[in-house]
């Protein structure tokens, strides 16, 4: 009853130990902000100067693999192929158009912003959901400490159950 009301409110376990005051709401805010204007921004460049190659990766791996065990073998050899070939291409257009200049700013940018695309990945959702919970325990203050009640009953029944599974342990051994 507690996990399926909490899975169809969206709530984890987190959630529940949050103390949702004032300063850590600043702080949050200020953290997905900095993650929205800046760090996003950057990850679409390293998805889009490495989307050509991703698509191509999983295309082959598709061909390749004999079956879903060997899909991500063959994703993780097809990528480390096609993607430094594309960021080399990439990287000899940027040379010939710009200069070196450039090209070092470009291979500098394509490593951070394919590293932070890496990093977000289901960090967006991780956002959304967070934020539809805050909402959620706002509007609905009452449902919070339902959960936080119900969990506590839990825990103390999983402390009682060790308590008596220990007991019955000893009592066996000392027969």
């Amino acid at each position: 009853m507690f996990e399926r009301l909490c899975r169809c409110c969206g709530v984890k376990a987190y959630h529940l130990g949050i103390n949702y005051q004032p300063v850590l709401i600043t702080l949050y805010i200020i953290q997905t902000l900095c993650i929205i204007l800046i760090a996003y921004p950057i990850a679409l460049w390293g998805i889009l100067n490495s989307f050509i190659p991703y698509k191509l990766t999983r295309y082959f791996a598709k061909k390749t693999a004999k079956g879903r065990d060997q899909f991500d073998t063959s994703k993780m050899i097809a990528g480390l192929v096609l993607f430094p070939l594309f960021w080399v291409i990439q990287a000899v257009v940027v040379y010939h158009l710009s200069g070196t200049g450039w090209l070092l700013l470009y291979i500098i940018s394509i490593i951070i912003g394919s590293y932070a695309a890496l990093r977000l990945r289901g960090e967006y959702r991780r956002i959304i959901k967070d934020l539809k919970v805050f909402f959620l325990f706002l509007s609905k203050q009452e449902l919070k400490e339902y959960l936080v009640m119900k969990r506590r009953e839990i825990e103390m029944e999983l402390a009682r159950l060790v308590r008596i599974a220990r007991s019955l342990s000893i009592n066996k051994q000392s027969t």
